[in-house]
């Protein structure tokens, strides 16, 4: 484990996007190494909105040579995760993030490299906050979307809708 002092210098000096880039990889490498096989990446970051990218590579795509399902689940856990543990940073506490559960809605094949975008920032800050003044478990349910820019960047591919929960350790 990184020291605390460690940890708030390195997000200073570095930009939102690599803060958050940092954070996944690490976070992933040391506890979901199978996210890791994946080689997600975070392409933007902003107080409101996360996109991170998972390419479509031999580790990545079945056998019709399309994205796994497991794969786009992840890449939607990964986004609206990586969002979450950013916004407990940034808030100074000490808090579990869980996820309840999560329905997809796959629309199209993925055949290309898959963006996830989060744009739920004020709604996991809200959260936070309530699940800071009740001391109790808050849940709520966090939108991410799939698109294949390099096929068509407007339309979403896949839809997950997750349940967040937070609370206060300790």
């Amino acid at each position: 484990m990184m020291p605390k002092m460690l940890k708030r210098a390195v997000g200073k000096m570095l930009s939102p996007t690599m803060r958050a880039d940092w954070l996944l990889r690490s976070f992933a490498f040391t506890k979901i190494p199978a996210l890791a096989f994946f080689g997600p990446r975070v392409v933007s970051a902003a107080p409101d909105r996360l996109v991170v990218r998972i390419p479509l590579n031999w580790r990545t795509r079945n056998h019709e040579r399309c994205m796994y399902m497991g794969v786009l689940a992840a890449g939607a856990d990964a986004a609206s995760a990586i969002m979450a543990l950013l916004r407990v940073q940034d808030s100074g506490l000490n808090m579990q993030v869980l996820f309840k559960d999560l329905h997809a809605d796959y629309r199209r094949r993925v055949e290309g490299d898959c963006y996830f975008t989060c744009d739920e920032g004020a709604e996991i800050t809200q959260l936070i906050d309530r699940a800071a003044s009740s001391g109790k478990r808050e849940s709520s349910t966090v939108n991410v979307n799939a698109t294949v820019p390099s096929i068509d960047a407007t339309e979403i591919v896949a839809s997950f809708q997750l349940t967040l929960s937070v609370k206060l350790r300790g």
